[in-house]
């Protein structure tokens, strides 16, 4: 509501878009900002009568790359967090100015690519009208500015979710299950098969002689790492692998 009413231009949306997306992503996990904003960016591209391609994609490729910026920003971050035992702090010092430039990249990008579709005189977006619930907002906030210290603080990142995540199930305003009712469980089922399928290809496929030839690619240099993680990740999906 705050974009819709103080951006005026297509390419100042397309802007603000890149830096909710990914500055939300970096600590709210990028998948759920996607399934958040996606719908909101379309039903306001769309009141705007504007192609709202650019701004989608906005909302995808920012999200990925915001995301770098901390371990809670994705899946795959987690993992690395996880086993590295890297301090949150110092993991975000290192790869949140990477993050920064990655969305100024996204940001010019997609304004070359789609010229055409950013072009335009200043527009007035009509604020959509909400329902707001204070006190749940106020807690939501609330939770998440929590959530977000106990990460700097040093807790492990899973039991700061899931203890403030618990909590704020805690309440007679919105009944749990139409909580429950969003959760995307068909997506949950096809990560655990992914998973399922990588743990057995794990204890079936990587014989020493497979490990062995696998060191003969020297994954310890950074652009080889680069290409057969970019190729494993298209095969199996990035967080498995």
């Amino acid at each position: 509501g705050w974009v819709a009413r103080h951006v005026h231009g297509p390419l100042l949306l397309l802007g603000a878009i890149v830096v909710v997306s990914g500055v939300f992503s970096a600590f709210l996990v990028n998948d759920a900002i996607c399934l958040v904003l996606a719908p909101l960016v379309l039903e306001l591209a769309l009141s705007l009568r504007r192609n709202p391609v650019p701004y989608l994609l906005a909302v995808a490729m920012a999200s990925n790359v915001g995301s770098t910026a901390t371990i809670t920003g994705n899946p795959q971050n987690m993992l690395i967090g996880s086993f590295s035992q890297i301090a949150y702090p110092a993991f975000t010092a290192a790869l949140a100015p990477v993050a920064a430039l990655g969305l100024l990249l996204t940001f010019a990008l997609l304004a070359l690519a789609h010229r055409k579709d950013l072009h335009g005189a200043a527009f007035q977006a009509r604020a959509p009208r909400l329902r707001v619930h204070r006190v749940l907002v106020l807690r939501s906030m609330l939770a998440t500015a929590l959530v977000v210290a106990l990460f700097f603080a040093g807790q492990p990142p899973a039991k700061g979710a899931i203890v403030i995540g618990a909590l704020l199930l805690l309440t007679r305003r919105v009944k749990s299950s139409r909580v429950y009712a969003e959760i995307d469980w068909s997506l949950l089922l096809m990560f655990t098969g992914l998973f399922i399928i990588v743990a057995g290809g794990q204890q079936e496929l990587l014989t020493p002689d497979a490990i062995r030839s696998v060191g003969s690619l020297h994954l310890e240099v950074a652009p080889v790492l680069t290409v057969v993680t970019a190729l494993l990740s298209n095969l199996v999906s990035n967080v498995p692998a």
